[in-house]
């Protein structure tokens, strides 16, 4: 073959190839635009603003990328890589400025619906996204979900249809008839309600209407109502909502947020505490699944003083009230010495460790208050002096993953406890008092039944192994130290145990791994 027909050859094998490679960028970039998403309809904004934006309209604004997580309410930490658009950016283009608002209601095309509380709106941002780890939203969750880092799954609502916006402002509410805030419990509250039958799923239950709740025992306006589950799950929905559904009181699940029409993803199971206004009601019988339980004069019931911390109410003394007008005031230390239980009739009643139970009993208790003479608000800043700066621990080795356990959540789900220390070095002792949740507490929150050992890790990666022998009711996260609360900025939560030597203390804990 001479030179010349090589060369031909040559040049249309080139063409060929060259063609080829065009063809198949031109399929790439069809199939591209073929894959752009496109959905018909508008997203709805009302409240502050109203107006309408297209969903195609958003999918061609400019997009943001990030790495997100989401927390369940069992604490299962879950981390997707993201896509869409900011929603500040949405309100900027309309004249509303994220920053300034005071609440956002996102609701779903099924009807379900979440309200964004004021710091996390002022806080972070808040992503309409159509990818999740490089896949387009399926069609139940199409056109666009809601994603913000580092909060509760619920915030991710899907299938979104309509945003409401609420201004920064202070709620003014009516003069209440009380002097303060009161604890109401639900249990007792319920005799005095008419109550309905309620199907749940095949099972014929009961229920009262929250509506008939809040007029008896609510005499100040709120916008919204915050529940708080057994199982540490929290929740804030809007009033008008709250006010409409029902809370079924037997069965599985009970106590129960529902509604007739409400969609199942807003019901809240095991509700131990919903909060209005100045009203905290809470659930005895829920209380028991989470607070400490004691046994007083033969009855088993949750401990007062826990039970009433668990709410916020502070003070040096107390009144407790009962349904017929019956009323006793006991001292904040008295409180510590008491249960609550449910009687035979399923209403509560208090009572306390002394020489003579018997006659210190709250039968039928409905109200817990503070006394007038109360010195509340003292007792409060006294509370947040020794409360520290903010801290957070990372519990690891769960049946579902990982759990941040923080001061907050320690504060209001935990109790402080003392232990003191003679700690020796050099044959000198050295003796110091000591504040601090006890690990046990801790596990037994996160639900862990049983362990081997415990990991304790410092910031600065120095670890300890404890057996489980060696975790007793001695062994604290401390917080405070010889009545101060622990500032320095390194170790701001320590691990301390009762023994003569610290040869197992760890100084600023960052994270415990269980196994």
């Amino acid at each position: 073959m001479n030179k010349r027909k090589i060369i031909g050859i040559m040049f249309v094998v080139f063409v060929l190839v060259f063609a080829g490679c065009s063809n198949d960028q031109q399929m790439e970039l069809e199939s591209k635009e073929s894959t752009t998403l496109t959905y018909e309809g508008q997203l709805k904004f009302n409240g502050l603003a109203e107006f309408a934006v297209d969903f195609d309209d958003i999918y061609n604004m400019p997009t943001v990328d990030r790495t997100v997580k989401h927390i369940s309410s069992s604490g299962e930490e879950t981390s997707n890589d993201i896509t869409g658009v900011l929603l500040s950016d949405i309100l900027s283009a309309n004249g509303l400025d994220q920053q300034t608002l005071g609440s956002i209601r996102f609701t779903a095309g099924d009807g379900y619906a979440i309200d964004v509380p004021q710091e996390i709106i002022q806080e972070k941002e808040i992503i309409l996204a159509w990818i999740f780890d490089g896949d387009q939203l399926d069609e139940k969750k199409i056109p666009l979900r809601v994603a913000i880092d580092d909060v509760r799954s619920m915030y991710y609502v899907s299938n979104l249809a309509e945003v409401t916006i609420g201004q920064a402002q202070e709620i003014v509410k009516e003069e209440s008839k009380e002097s303060s805030k009161s604890i109401v419990m639900i249990d007792t509250a319920i005799a005095s309600l008419e109550t309905i039958p309620y199907t749940y799923y095949d099972s014929e239950d009961m229920a009262f209407n929250l509506k008939d709740l809040f007029d008896k025992f609510v005499n100040m306006s709120s916008e919204s109502v915050s529940f708080i589950a057994n199982d540490g799950y929290e929740k804030t929905e809007s009033f008008d909502v709250v006010n409409e559904g029902f809370i079924k009181f037997t069965g599985e699940d009970a106590p129960l947020f529902t509604g007739r029409d409400l969609p199942k993803g807003m019901n809240v199971k095991y509700i131990m505490s919903l909060s209005v206004a100045d009203v905290t009601f809470v659930s005895v019988s829920s209380a028991m699944e989470m607070l400490t339980v004691e046994t007083v004069d033969g009855e088993t019931g949750v401990n007062l003083k826990e039970l009433v911390e668990f709410t916020g109410l502070k003070a040096d003394t107390y009144v407790l009230k009962a349904s017929d007008g019956y009323e006793k005031e006991v001292t904040a230390n008295d409180l510590a010495m008491g249960i609550a239980y449910l009687s035979d009739s399923n209403t509560v009643t208090a009572i306390f460790n002394t020489e003579n139970p018997a006659k210190s009993k709250v039968k039928e208790l409905l109200r817990i208050e503070a006394s007038p003479n109360s010195v509340e608000e003292v007792v409060e800043e006294s509370t947040s002096e020794v409360s520290g700066l903010a801290w957070v621990v990372t519990v690891d080795g769960l049946s579902d993953g990982s759990f941040d356990f923080d001061k907050e959540r320690a504060e209001r789900k935990l109790t402080l406890v003392d232990v003191h220390t003679e700690k020796k070095k050099n044959d000198e002792i050295t003796p110091e008092d000591w504040q601090g949740y006890r690990v046990l507490d801790i596990l037994n929150f996160l639900k862990v039944d049983d362990f081997n050992s415990i990991v304790v890790t410092a910031g600065d990666g120095y670890q300890v192994e404890l057996t489980k022998d060696q975790v007793d009711d001695e062994t604290i996260l401390a917080v405070v130290k010889n009545g101060q609360p622990m500032t320095e900025e390194d170790n701001l939560i320590q691990l301390v145990q009762n023994t003569e030597f610290a040869t197992t203390w760890v100084k600023d804990v960052a994270k415990i791994t269980v196994k």
